[in-house]
C-alpha cells in the first residue's frame, strides 16, 4: 500500500530547453523559473515579505550609489540568467555591476558564474 502511495504522489517531469521555457514566458499571465529543463511555479509572498522586497532595493541603492560602487540593485521584476548554467530566476533582490551585459533574452540581467 505504501509503494502505491508512492506512485500516486509521484509528480511527471517535463523537461524543456530555455527556448521553451522563455517561449512560455512571455505568454503566461504567471511567473515562474528555470532550473535544470523545468518549469517551476513561482508562489505569492505575505504581506511582510512584499514589504521587504520593496523596500531592499531602494536602501541598497541608496548606498550602493552613496559608497561609488558602480553597482545597481533591482526587484524581484528582473529575471536573472545564471551564465554557464541554464537556470533563470527571479529573485527578491539582485546586486549586479552597472555593465553588467544584458542576457539572452533581453529582459534577462546575465549574472556571471
Amino acid at each position: 500500500m505504501a509503494a502505491a502511495a508512492a506512485v500516486r504522489h509521484r509528480r511527471e517531469r517535463f523537461f524543456v530547453t530555455p527556448e521553451e521555457y522563455l517561449a512560455r514566458e512571455c505568454e503566461a499571465a504567471t511567473r515562474s523559473e528555470y532550473i535544470a529543463g523545468e518549469i517551476l511555479a513561482m508562489s505569492g509572498g505575505t504581506p511582510t515579505h512584499n514589504r521587504l522586497a520593496a523596500d531592499a532595493p531602494v536602501t541598497l541603492s541608496v548606498r550602493l550609489r552613496a559608497a561609488g560602487s558602480g553597482c545597481n540593485a533591482v526587484g524581484s521584476g528582473q529575471r536573472v540568467r545564471v551564465e554557464g548554467a541554464d537556470p533563470f530566476f527571479y529573485p527578491g533582490v539582485t546586486v549586479f555591476p552597472a555593465r553588467t551585459r544584458r542576457s539572452t533574452p533581453p529582459t534577462a540581467c546575465a549574472i556571471p558564474s
